[in-house]
């Protein structure tokens, strides 16, 4: 009696887990672990074993290309939970994109049936740069206390802000179509940003952050990337050579300069 009792408890136990096991589909490759919804697991489709091997593919490139902008050599796995169109919004709080979890070196992002496209890379953009910049910015040159260097950074290397139809295509929009003369945020403003609109401090603080790595090179750049906002000014010029305010007003002409032009 007392095993056939057992028996049934470990039956139980097992059924009772079954669930569970069927609500990811688990893929890797070298250092990206994806985890993608089994086909009919909602209403929306989940990603056939193509789309699965482009994302995964998508990941390497994106971690090799962070790797050689900011001169790092992260090689840790990364996981990617990718939650179908339907369900996103509630699980993840979005159904537009999706967000990292830096410190756990985790993705969750919306799997989108329609991919965007980077015209000027020639590129299909399933998850994108920008949370695998988050991922690896903080595990290779630390933890940022500001949000200008926080969202800078990935905005920066991704070059991107949102997407707009073109002929039937959804095109990933350059932060730079965002920004013209009339709008541009002095770095000061940036630095402050605590509750900007994204709308507007993702393409901006991206576009200085470019600007940024031009002037004064990523590695230096790299060390400012960790200071706090006190005494960030006196910090700048120790690192950099140059005053906070001499480089706000060199930025400002850059992009007087450059946004006539559009």
């Amino acid at each position: 009696m007392k095993r056939i009792l057992l028996f049934c408890i470990l039956i139980l136990t097992l059924t009772s887990f079954a669930p569970l096991k069927k609500q990811w589909v688990k893929t890797k490759k070298e250092n990206i672990i994806l985890y993608t919804r089994p086909a009919g697991f909602t209403k929306t489709n989940s990603p056939d074993s193509a789309k699965i091997n482009a994302i995964l593919n998508e990941g390497i490139a994106c971690v090799k290309e962070i790797n050689e902008i900011l001169g790092v050599d992260f090689n840790s796995e990364i996981k990617v939970y990718l939650y179908n169109y339907d369900e996103a919004q509630e699980q993840i709080g979005t159904n537009g994109g999706g967000g990292a979890i830096p410190a756990k070196r985790k993705i969750l992002y919306t799997y989108f049936e329609k991919c965007n496209k980077d015209l000027e890379k020639n590129r299909d953009i399933y998850i994108g740069l920008h949370e695998y910049v988050h991922v690896i910015s903080f595990n290779s040159i630390g933890f940022p206390k500001i949000r200008l260097f926080t969202e800078g950074y990935a905005n920066a290397i991704d070059g991107h802000y949102g997407s707009k139809e073109v002929n039937g295509v959804l095109v990933s929009t350059p932060v730079e179509d965002y920004i013209k003369i009339s709008n541009i945020m002095k770095p000061s403003e940036l630095l402050d940003s605590v509750k900007m609109f994204e709308g507007y401090f993702y393409p901006q603080s991206g576009f200085f952050m470019k600007w940024l790595f031009e002037k004064y090179s990523v590695k230096t750049v790299n060390k400012l990337f960790v200071l706090p906002r006190e005494n960030f000014e006196n910090e700048f010029k120790t690192i950099t050579g140059e005053s906070f305010g001499d480089m706000e007003n060199k930025y400002l002409e850059y992009c007087r300069a450059y946004f006539s032009k559009q």
